[in-house]
């Protein structure tokens, strides 16, 4: 869709993606089911355009689940979460059987790309995380006015204990996390 909102045809859009025009526009119709784009009320026009849930799938709004949603699709992601009912019935471990690797981080090292999403995508979600519990209206029950220090285990470049610090100012924090 345009980088304005506006409605963009179908046609537009297929010859944009490089996809059929029809089955372009069966999958549109049935996304504006769950309010990712919206159809114009002009039927015979056959244009759409983001809506609010579409418009968080873009990577710049505000809240957008972009990066997290690129993440969850990747094949490793997948991978492991097709073996979600292995690990449910032995509680073992199953990032090797799902990928062929020991763990996610060797893993990581091999595919420095795929690290790069995985990063980013954990970003978006403490930015999510970030966002509630920083706001006494969003969590009014998270208090940590009774702590001296909190510590931020995984806590990459420290968005969370930022935010933090702005709600619980007489707290020290200390961030913590892997070199990668």
């Amino acid at each position: 869709c345009s980088k304005d909102n506006k409605f963009v045809s179908v046609q537009d859009i297929a010859n944009e993606t490089n996809l059929h025009p029809n089955a372009t526009y069966r999958l549109l119709r049935f996304l504006s089911t769950f309010d990712v784009c919206i159809e114009s009320e002009d039927s015979t026009s056959k244009s759409f355009k983001l809506g609010p849930v579409g418009a968080v799938l873009t990577p710049n709004h505000p809240q957008s689940v972009a990066k997290k949603v690129v993440w969850e699709a990747s094949s490793t992601s997948q991978s492991v979460w097709n073996k979600l009912g292995d690990f449910l019935k032995t509680d073992k471990k199953v990032f090797q059987a799902a990928t062929g690797e020991p763990d996610i981080w060797t893993h990581f090292a091999q595919n420095p790309a795929e690290l790069e999403i995985f990063q980013e995508a954990m970003t978006g979600y403490t930015n999510e995380d970030a966002f509630l519990l920083c706001s006494k209206d969003l969590s009014p029950t998270f208090d940590l006015s009774s702590y001296n220090t909190v510590c931020d285990l995984g806590g990459a470049e420290g968005t969370l204990a930022l935010m933090l610090a702005k709600r619980f100012p007489d707290c020290k924090y200390i961030i913590s996390d892997l070199p990668e």
